[in-house]
Order: structure tokens, then sequence, then C-alpha cells
């Protein structure tokens, strides 16, 4: 994640993993006090995950920063990006025409979750 956003690994902390699926919940911190450079890393990782360019080396199902959901069942959901389909499900059927909804987790193969503060 950290090489991913161009970031420390020291500013990537690992809050919750979560046995059975891969959940993963972690912050991106702050240590300059630069909400600037921290708006900027926010967005790197909005445009990664909603691009389908950020790899957590399984499918990610659900996707979401900051309170914001990204990815929905393995299609992406943020506004202004088109609706890719990440990973395709039984569920999806490789369809893309999904609305948002809340939530709060990038899920994967297990499922990892993130945030961003």
């Amino acid at each position: 994640m950290a090489a991913a956003l161009g970031i420390h690994a020291s500013e990537v902390k690992v809050v919750n993993v979560y046995e059975g699926s891969l959940i993963i919940n972690y912050y991106i911190i702050n240590t300059d006090d630069d909400n600037a450079a921290l708006q900027k890393v926010q967005e790197s990782q909005i445009e990664a995950i909603s691009t389908g360019k950020l790899n957590f080396g399984a499918p990610i199902l659900d996707a979401n920063v900051a309170g914001d959901d990204l990815v929905e069942d393995g299609v992406v959901i943020t506004p202004g990006y088109d609706p890719i389909i990440l990973t395709k499900t039984t569920s999806n059927k490789g369809s893309s025409s999904r609305s948002g909804g809340s939530g709060g987790s990038i899920s994967s193969g297990g499922r990892s979750s993130s945030s961003s503060d």
C-alpha cells in the first residue's frame, strides 16, 4: 500500500486483522500535520483503487476510503470514475450497473479494509 501511494511504510498503521477472510483495517498517518499532503495521498489511493491499479494480492470485492464507498461487489462505484468490474462475482455477473451504498472496507478474495484519515 505504502509503495503504491508513494509514502513511507511507517505512515501506514494496521489497526485490525481478522481471521477467515482477509480483513485489514489501516490508517494513513499524517506525521507532519500536512493536510494538503494527506489529501493528495487520499486522492492517490482513491484513484488507484477506482482504476484497478492497486493490487492487494487478492481480488477486491469492496472498498471504502474515509467513509466513501469506492467498490461494491467487485464493481467500481466511485463518482467520477467508470463503473469497471474489478472482480467478477456470481452476484454482479459481470454487470457494471451498480449503485453506491454505505459501509466501510476494501475487501478481497479474503477481505481487506481501508480507511484514510
